[in-house]
């Protein structure tokens, strides 16, 4: 079963470097968005994605989406954390 608290502090660390770029950093990332990964920690192994895309129109905000999920049932609903940036 996936520890959640772990999970989550994953994630936080995965969308920390994509917090960390630039406006048109992000617009760069958004061709090859979703990026996937795998990690393990514990023996556990994390799927993790993350989504860079247009919050409304291009041009505007930024939405990236970032999700994790151990391959059992947290697959079919995955937590999730977002941040947005704006131009």
């Amino acid at each position: 079963m996936m520890d959640n608290d772990e999970a989550i502090r994953l994630l936080d660390q995965e969308l920390a470097s994509y917090r960390g770029l630039s406006y048109a950093a992000l617009v760069d990332k958004m061709p090859d968005s979703p990026m996937t990964c795998e990690r393990v920690v514990n023996a556990t192994t994390y799927q993790v994605e993350i989504e860079v895309l247009w919050e409304h129109r291009p041009g505007e905000n930024i939405l990236v989406i970032g999700s994790i999920d151990d391959g059992g049932w947290r697959a079919f609903l995955p937590l999730t954390r977002s941040f947005m940036k704006s131009p």
